[in-house]
C-alpha cells in the first residue's frame, strides 16, 4: 500500500514539475511577454533539460552496470526521484528575474 502511495506520489511530482515548466515556458513564447517572462521560460527549459539529463544518465549509467551486477535493477526505481530533485534543487540558490 505504502508503495503504491510513493509511486503515485512520484508520478504527480513529475507531472506538476513538468505541467509548471511547460506553463512558463508557453508564456514566454506569447507575443509581447515582458522580458522577465521569457527570461523565466529560458531558465525553466534549462533545468527541465538539466533533471532529464540527470535521470537519464543514472538511468543508462544503472542498464550499463547491469551488465556486470544484476543486482542492480532495483535501483532504476530511483529515477523518479533523482529527476525530481535536479529539478528542484537548483531553484533556492537562482536570482529572481
Amino acid at each position: 500500500m505504502i508503495q503504491m502511495l510513493v509511486i503515485y506520489m512520484l508520478l504527480g511530482g513529475i507531472g506538476l514539475s513538468l505541467w509548471h515548466s511547460y506553463r512558463l515556458i508557453r508564456i514566454s513564447k506569447q507575443p509581447g511577454a515582458t522580458v522577465n517572462a521569457i527570461l523565466d521560460g529560458r531558465r525553466e527549459k534549462g533545468l527541465l533539460i538539466f533533471g532529464g539529463a540527470v535521470a537519464g544518465f543514472y538511468v543508462l549509467t544503472i542498464l550499463f552496470l547491469m551488465i556486470f551486477w544484476k543486482d542492480l535493477a532495483t535501483w532504476i526505481v530511483l529515477t523518479p526521484f533523482l529527476y525530481l530533485v535536479a529539478w528542484s534543487l537548483p531553484r533556492p540558490f537562482l536570482k529572481p528575474n
